[in-house]
């Protein structure tokens, strides 16, 4: 019996064991299981019965995508193939000063006032009938402190090697995941298919 042959008989809503296997993006299942449906679709089932046909596939799908799914995501990582050392530096600068002042100041001062009788100052100095003598002292001082903290970081990105080398290798990372997960289901058929054509109906081809 051939893959289109079951959704004949059972209608194409059937599950063929592809709608419970874990998904990276539950979006992504229906695509991937039409590609498996386009590719075995003349091939025959290499089960005796339709059970176990779907039983062997849903057993497969359930083995193999916890593996695949890791591919898939890894596929969604954004690549620059020509950065091959990145790096980031930080710079970091801290000054302080401080700056202190001290300031002394005197004074001295007299007043005299003189009117008659008067009174001599002292034995050599003029005369005045009073005098009034004042001394002050003053003493200011001051500090100041202050701190400065500067910081920065520098990004390097860049490449080395030839271009044309990186690129040769970037590319031999492409994978065409589907289509590995379709190779892993063909032991689930028996490698005979036909053309699906009623006129050649009776032959197969083996591969």
């Amino acid at each position: 019996m051939e893959l289109r042959e079951i959704y004949e008989l059972r209608g194409d809503d059937f599950d063929i064991g592809l709608s419970t296997y874990p998904i990276f993006d539950a979006a992504y299942r229906a695509g991937l299981n039409q590609k498996i449906k386009d590719h075995y679709w003349n091939q025959e089932i290499g089960r005796e019965t339709i059970e176990m046909f779907v039983f062997s596939v849903r057993r497969k799908m359930n083995e193999i995508m916890p593996l695949y799914n890791q591919f898939y995501r890894s596929e969604l990582l954004v690549v620059e193939p020509f950065i091959t050392f990145e790096t980031d530096s930080t710079t970091s600068s801290e000054s302080e000063s401080d700056a202190a002042n001290t300031s002394t100041s005197e004074s001295k001062a007299r007043a005299a006032s003189s009117e008659p009788p008067q009174m001599q100052l002292s034995s050599n100095e003029d005369y005045a009938t009073g005098v009034t003598d004042s001394v002050s002292d003053a003493t200011n001082s001051g500090s100041a402190n202050s701190t400065d903290t500067t910081t920065g970081t520098v990004n390097t990105r860049g490449f080395s090697g030839a271009m044309s080398d990186l690129l040769l290798r970037y590319r031999d990372t492409f994978l065409n995941i589907d289509m590995q997960v379709i190779a892993e289901l063909q032991e689930c058929f028996m490698g005979l298919w036909s053309n699906g054509d009623e006129t050649f109906a009776s032959e197969r081809w083996f591969w």
